[in-house]
């Protein structure tokens, strides 16, 4: 079991930052990994919401079954279980100038080979930056967003 950390700061707001988390269209666009939506139960990502990934990991077609343990008040954790297991978390906090983002990453080998493969794939991913990478493309998204309290004037 390997964890992977990462930390940045977005100049959006904590809410706006939560919003592009749960956002279930904007996460392939940040996302450390590369997938698709396969099936998903909700429209936002929120406690309870259950969904079916697919990307490549290792050159081969590989799937996911997450489960979103929480995502309000300024976190994002879920699980991930498929070739190998992931444990995710993200936390926004207020900072001078928008918002302070941690990231963690936690890779859970499996048993077998092939799983092991993955793994390492995955694993080698994160060691060169693949998280700080996404951390990057979230800030991204997080400042394309139409802020939350115009959005609630509508």
């Amino acid at each position: 079991m390997t964890t992977w950390y990462a930390q940045t700061t977005a100049p959006a707001p904590p809410e706006d930052v939560l919003d592009v988390l749960t956002d279930p269209a904007a996460l392939a666009r940040w996302s450390p990994v590369g997938f698709d939506i396969e099936e998903i139960d909700s429209e936002r990502l929120r406690a309870g919401t259950h969904a079916r990934v697919a990307g490549s990991l290792a050159g081969r077609e590989v799937r996911f079954d997450v489960a979103v343990k929480e995502a309000e008040s300024g976190r994002l954790l879920l699980q991930a279980c498929g070739p190998v297991g992931l444990d995710v978390e993200y936390t926004i906090a207020p900072a001078p100038h928008g918002s302070a983002i941690d990231a963690a990453i936690t890779v859970r080998g499996q048993r077998g080979i092939t799983k092991k493969v993955f793994a390492s794939a995955l694993q080698g991913l994160l060691a060169v930056g693949g998280l700080e990478v996404a951390l990057h493309r979230l800030v991204r998204e997080a400042e394309r967003q139409e802020p939350r309290s115009l959005k609630t004037k509508r």
